[in-house]
C-alpha cells in the first residue's frame, strides 16, 4: 500500500467579532464549506454535494458525488465523523482502525502533522449483490491535547477509484482543523 501524505490546514482561532475563519485559497474546482461547531472547514469539489447531521455524541458530515438522502447509501464520496468532549473516542477509533487493518491483511500506516496525529488504512470490499467491489480508505485523526477525534472515510467502486480518488485525495488530505477545539 502506497503511504499517503496527508496535509491539514491548521486554522487559527478567529477573533470572535470576526464571523469566518481566515482560509486559504480553495484549489481549482474546489469550494470551501466551513463547518461552524468545529471551528473548521472541508473542500467540496464543484457539482459535489454536502450534507451534515448530528446525534448520539457525534457530528457527521458528507461529500458526495450524487446527491443522497438518508438511508440511501453514497457509492463515490467521504464522510467525516467527528467526537468532541468524548474522552473514549481516540482509544475506539484506534481500536477501529487496527481491527480493520487485521481483518484486511493490510498496513497501518501511522503519521503526525502539527498537533494531530494519524493512522490510516486502505483497503478493498469485495462485490456483492448490494454493491460493487469498493476501495475504501479510512484516516483516523486525533487532537491529544484536546482528545478532538476524527474519521475520515473516503469510497469509491473500484473501477471508478481513479477518477473518484483525484477527487477525494484533495478532500482527505487537506483538512481545516482548528488545533485548539
Amino acid at each position: 500500500m502506497r503511504r499517503f501524505t496527508i496535509v491539514l490546514a491548521l486554522v487559527l482561532i478567529a477573533p470572535s467579532i470576526l464571523p469566518a475563519i481566515d482560509l486559504p485559497k480553495a484549489p481549482e474546482g474546489f469550494k470551501w464549506r466551513e463547518v461552524k461547531p468545529i471551528k473548521g472547514a472541508f473542500l467540496v469539489p464543484d457539482g459535489w454535494h454536502f450534507r451534515a447531521e448530528e446525534g448520539k455524541g457525534t457530528l457527521a458530515f458528507f461529500i458526495t458525488e450524487a446527491k443522497v438522502t438518508p438511508p440511501e447509501k453514497f457509492l463515490v464520496g467521504a464522510s467525516i465523523n467527528v467526537f468532541l468532549g468524548n474522552p473514549g473516542a481516540p482509544a475506539k477509533i484506534e481500536e477501529h482502525l487496527r481491527g480493520l487493518a487485521e481483518e484486511n491483511q493490510v498496513e497501518l500506516t501511522p503519521g503526525k502533522f502539527g498537533p494531530f496525529l494519524t493512522l490510516q488504512c486502505q483497503f478493498d470490499l469485495a462485490k456483492t449483490s448490494e454493491h460493487p467491489a469498493i476501495r475504501v480508505l479510512q484516516l483516523g485523526i486525533v487532537n491529544p491535547e484536546t482528545q478532538s477525534t476524527y474519521l475520515v472515510v473516503f469510497e469509491s467502486p473500484l473501477d471508478e477509484w481513479d477518477r473518484a480518488w483525484s477527487k477525494g485525495e484533495v478532500i482527505v488530505k487537506t483538512l481545516a482543523l482548528n488545533g485548539k477545539v
